[in-house]
């Protein structure tokens, strides 16, 4: 069937829109690939990292203080400052605190919280709170270590209690490994002497440190003590017979320091020795000891 003049053209029409609009979409993308391509590669959006997480911990301070405060307070309160409570929790909510003539501690100190973010509810933000407690039952009784848990609500900065806390088992004693020293020095070697020694001098701050400890290791005496006394030195291996210069090797160093009051107390220094042109000298101090290869033997508690 032949096509009219006027069909004819309206195709046309329609043909020349068509590709008008599809160089206009064409031309619109090639405009969007290159900002796209510069936005994701050459000037990519920042993220404040060090602004947001120094907010999250300034949120999980403010949590975490709320929280320690309220839990001494439920520990040590009696009948006559219950009311204080108020500040903590909505006792309509939870219920009122158990009447007590008697706080069940003598003395109660929060020593750190742990603060998690569980979740948002409308304007409501949701926290867990783990205090760990050092209590004592009478003021002469040893401390002991509890821990406690707690919900929270954070609106507008504004923390709240959602319920009283919950007695908590803590982490567990952790696990006795073996340490990595397996050869005893000698008192009166010459090696056990420098310890000594470097020893003396780090927590007396008498002069001559330096003349034990390489130069440029960045060891100064601490001072403070009266004493400083080596009981015990152990080596991570046999000491070399002919050490190259700059060999080093582990130690560890069991102190019995004295207090200026005369007190004594044990310190452990973890050492690097290193031979200083065939002279062995502390070449730094470690911040952790040398561990053995060997399986470690979880800490079993007998129970009270």
């Amino acid at each position: 069937m032949p096509v009219t003049r006027e069909w004819n053209g309206r195709l046309s029409t329609g043909r020349t829109w068509a590709r008008r609009i599809a160089f206009g979409i064409t031309a619109v993308m090639a405009l969007f690939g290159p900002l796209a391509f510069y936005r994701a590669y050459i000037n990519p959006p920042r993220i404040d990292v060090e602004a947001i997480t120094q907010r999250t911990a300034n949120v999980h301070a403010q949590i975490g203080e709320f929280a320690a405060d309220c839990a001494e307070l439920w520990l040590t309160y009696t009948n006559d400052d219950a009311s204080a409570l108020d500040g903590c929790i909505n006792t309509k909510l939870a219920g009122a605190p158990a009447p007590r003539d008697t706080a069940p501690v003598a003395e109660a100190k929060a020593r750190s919280v742990s603060v998690n973010y569980e979740g948002t509810r409308g304007e409501v933000d949701e926290y867990s709170a783990t205090v760990t407690m050092i209590e004592r039952q009478t003021l002469k009784s040893k401390p002991e270590r509890k821990f406690y848990r707690m919900g929270l609500s954070v609106w507008k900065q504004q923390p709240r209690m959602l319920g009283w806390p919950l007695s908590r088992n803590g982490p567990g004693p952790g696990v006795d490994v073996k340490l990595d020293y397996r050869t005893t020095v000698n008192a009166g070697t010459a090696l056990y002497e420098l310890v000594a020694k470097f020893a003396q001098a780090y927590y007396t701050q008498t002069s001559g440190l330096q003349q034990y400890v390489v130069a440029g290791s960045g060891i100064w005496p601490v001072g403070g003590y009266g004493a400083g006394t080596l009981t015990s030195l152990q080596l991570t291996d046999q000491l070399p017979k002919n050490p190259a210069p700059g060999e080093t090797m582990r130690a560890i160093a069991q102190i019995r320091v004295t207090t200026k009051q005369s007190v004594p107390q044990s310190q452990t220094i973890y050492l690097t020795l290193e031979n200083n042109n065939g002279t062995w000298m502390i070449g730094g101090l470690d911040l952790t000891p040398a561990l053995a290869d060997a399986t470690p033997t979880p800490v079993t508690v007998e129970k009270k």
